[in-house]
């Protein structure tokens, strides 16, 4: 095998049927001077089987197996320590990259070799193969960025890393926040993305899969807020940017949390559970005194936890307005998402 160029890393615990699929996503690509190298959280079952089967066919396939489970982020630190090549990537176990996934994203660098990253986009999706976002199809424009716009864009935008290759440069400017595992690669975009260029294209080349099981959708909402909250602080700390564009970017931040806050209040009103978004809806309109929708929360959930069926005519309320302001994803890749959906 020739020397390769990009190191594609999988971490592993657990999920041979799904890690089976990742790998053959990335086997399959069309670019073909690549390593890719998996590290088994000592899974204990069928993994190393499912890999040593791609190894017989295929020498750029690597894998390492960790004597006893490490933990999530000592492996993904584990692993990065370890790259070599000019250019890596990161892939989760239970995602998936379509052929085109190296050479597209390369093709950033060709244009743009300033850039420390090159990232393409990424569909979210369930197992049911219901798209749920394309981050990337929100940002206003593709290309090359610097600092602060591309800050702009990314905050609660994020790329999703499966469709980014980063040049190995990166890991000598930047460090895992291992204790904020829940947004810890979040965070590392904000890190390079404050201080180098980057490019983006929206070009989809793979799918994330978000489903019950995944370890963010296990997440409470209060560890999503505190998460979030620590990734602003980490950005406020380390920044090097002058006053007015930290302050932008904190701005930003709050907007994103204010989010997650109304989702809180929302999906406990939808579960039922109306003492908890009642709580929640109060914390709202303490946080965030000045907005008229913390009036409106407080009433809705003082509602339902007085007289539940007033759920039903607030649900009655969310259908009418998601008919008439139902929005499609801001996309013309609409078709050819469906399309990879249905390859699945």
């Amino acid at each position: 095998m020739e020397n390769p160029l990009i190191t594609t890393i999988i971490p592993t615990f657990k999920r041979p049927h799904l890690l089976k699929r990742a790998l053959a996503s990335v086997v399959k690509q069309t670019y073909t001077q690549f390593q890719v190298c998996v590290y088994d959280n000592a899974s204990n079952d069928e993994t190393k089987e499912v890999v040593q089967e791609f190894i017989k066919t295929d020498s750029r396939v690597k894998y390492f197996c960790h004597p006893q489970n490490i933990g999530m982020m000592a492996n993904y630190q584990y692993a990065l320590s370890r790259v070599t090549t000019p250019f890596f990537s990161l892939l989760s176990d239970d995602d998936l990259l379509f052929p085109c996934f190296y050479e597209a994203t390369l093709r950033g660098f060709s244009q743009f070799p300033e850039a420390f990253f090159s990232a393409t986009s990424a569909i979210i999706m369930t197992p049911e193969k219901k798209i749920i976002r394309v981050p990337l199809d929100l940002w206003e424009k593709e290309g090359f960025f610097s600092p602060p716009d591309s800050l702009y864009e990314m905050i609660s935008r994020y790329p999703v890393p499966t469709c980014i290759i980063f040049r190995r440069e990166v890991l000598d400017h930047t460090t895992i926040d291992a204790a904020n595992c829940l947004v810890w690669d979040c965070d590392f975009l904000l890190q390079i993305a404050s201080r180098f260029p980057i490019f983006v294209s929206k070009e989809p080349t793979g799918i994330f899969m978000q489903h019950t099981s995944s370890f963010s959708s296990s997440q409470s909402y209060a560890l999503w807020r505190n998460s979030f909250n620590k990734l602003k602080e980490n950005f406020i700390n380390r920044s090097t940017l002058s006053k007015q564009i930290t302050n932008n970017c904190v701005c930003l931040f709050d907007r994103e949390i204010k989010q997650i806050d109304r989702g809180s209040i929302l999906s406990s009103l939808f579960k039922k559970n109306f003492k908890k978004s009642f709580i929640y809806a109060l914390r709202y309109k303490k946080n965030h005194r000045t907005s008229i929708l913390s009036y409106l929360f407080l009433l809705a959930t003082l509602a339902c936890l007085i007289f539940p069926p007033a759920l039903y005519f607030i649900l009655l309320l969310k259908k009418i307005r998601s008919f008439f302001l139902k929005k499609p994803l801001p996309s013309n890749n609409i078709s050819l998402y469906e399309r990879h959906a249905k390859d699945l």
